[in-house]
């Protein structure tokens, strides 16, 4: 049996996959899930490292609760990208490394099913920045989440209130020098 943040990580597993093949087959994603220590390597940046899950006995019921976590929250993904280029807007998803994408687009879906209170979606989300992407990722992370939050309704999901964007945008994020999609310069 697995603990929630396991299940979330392998749901992150998921969406990384579903990212980097640009969401042609997810069968073949929910497939590898289903192999024990199935992992996708996080090859586009020199300091990420890979997204595997540690040897956990998953059921077959929480390999497809995180299945259908990640492909909610790909599905979602137009949605999340937009919402977050509002906050940050110098830093949009083709700006990001794929695992920071992937966790904001998951923590987005988290956040939008409300299953799981807004402040646990937020820690999730940084604890995974630091174990599997750059340096500056998990401050990054952290304050995009914490406005998305600041955006939760008591009726739901807010999703317009934009205020103070630019916090997020400053949160050690530089120009990318080198022009490429994936592979930000944060920090600079």
């Amino acid at each position: 049996m697995a603990t929630s943040r396991q299940v979330r990580v392998l749901a992150l597993q998921a969406l990384y996959a579903l990212d980097a093949s640009e969401g042609r087959d997810p069968e073949a994603v929910r497939a590898a899930l289903a192999v024990d220590g199935a992992g996708f390597d996080a090859d586009d940046s020199p300091r990420a490292r890979s997204v595997r899950v540690e040897a956990v006995d998953f059921t077959p019921a929480e390999r497809n609760r995180a299945f259908e976590a990640a492909h909610a929250a790909w599905n979602a993904r137009e949605q999340a990208d937009e919402f977050f280029a509002t906050l940050a807007p110098t830093w949009p998803a083709n700006r990001q490394p794929i695992v920071d994408r992937s966790i904001l687009r998951l923590s987005w879906h988290d956040l939008r099913a409300g299953k799981t209170p807004p402040r646990v979606v937020v820690d999730e989300a940084v604890e995974m920045a630091k174990e599997f992407s750059t340096e500056k990722s998990p401050a990054f992370i952290n304050a995009l989440l914490d406005k998305a939050m600041k955006s939760l309704g008591a009726e739901g999901w807010a999703g317009d209130d934009t205020d103070d964007v630019d916090d997020a945008d400053d949160a050690g994020n530089g120009d990318n020098a080198s022009g490429t999609a994936n592979t930000p310069a944060r920090g600079q």
